[in-house]
């Protein structure tokens, strides 16, 4: 438990944040200027400014507390820490294998991540569907580039079926494939699913592709010796 003031007021709070939602830093964060607020009922709010101590940083941003009033006297509960503002989407982190292959993906992938955490729920699962498709499309268009008119100009499933040789790298792309075509479509055939799991099958799309391309790059730079193994 912290505490926090307003004036001569102190209240109490369950914590204070302890990453910096600018710069990502772990933190022990400089407290500021604290407004508590009256809500409906017996809600209360707290809004507390901090400062990032991270000399690279040094930024400030505002942490949001609500709390609660029981009893005849109006005591007040330790208020819960329930968001912090503004906040910094932090960048997805690829493999350098597949941010070189794909970087459209990883761009696409990056807004559409930054729209879930600004709870733009509705347009995040599209845009990781989007991401999906140009990684994939993109890994077939380098594997068969005599065909890349075709592979870009084929459905998403269709170039997954007839394109995508490896059998591991198939079978993740086929189910992020059908959870990212659900979060475009009225009527979602997968409604145990989200967006937390086409994430997780994107990333294992990626993980598969990865050791696809350093297989592939190793062999190159360690061709079989003519007379067998030494």
């Amino acid at each position: 438990m912290e505490y926090v003031h307003d004036g001569d007021e102190s209240y109490s709070v369950d914590h204070f944040p302890s990453e910096c939602p600018l710069c990502h830093r772990t933190i022990d964060p400089k407290e500021g200027a604290a407004r508590y607020g009256v809500g409906r009922d017996s809600k209360y709010s707290i809004d507390v400014v901090f400062s990032c101590p991270a000399r690279e940083c040094r930024r400030v941003f505002v942490a949001h507390y609500v709390g609660e009033t029981v009893g005849q006297r109006g005591d007040r509960r330790v208020a819960k820490l329930i968001g912090v503002g503004p906040i910094r989407p932090r960048r997805p982190d690829f493999p350098k294998e597949v941010v070189a292959l794909s970087p459209s993906f990883v761009e696409i992938y990056a807004q559409a991540a930054a729209a879930e955490l600004y709870q733009l729920s509705q347009v995040a699962g599209p845009g990781f569907r989007k991401a999906l498709e140009f990684l994939v499309k993109d890994y077939c268009c380098s594997r068969s580039p005599h065909q890349e008119a075709e592979i870009k100009s084929m459905q998403l499933g269709s170039v997954i079926a007839r394109h995508l040789g490896s059998e591991r790298v198939k079978q993740s792309a086929e189910r992020a494939a059908w959870l990212g075509n659900d979060q475009a479509h009225y009527i979602q055939k997968w409604s145990q699913k989200d967006t937390s799991d086409l994430k997780v099958l994107i990333r294992l799309t990626v993980a598969w592709i990865e050791q696809e391309l350093l297989t592939e790059r190793l062999n190159e730079e360690m061709p079989r010796p003519e007379n067998g193994l030494r």
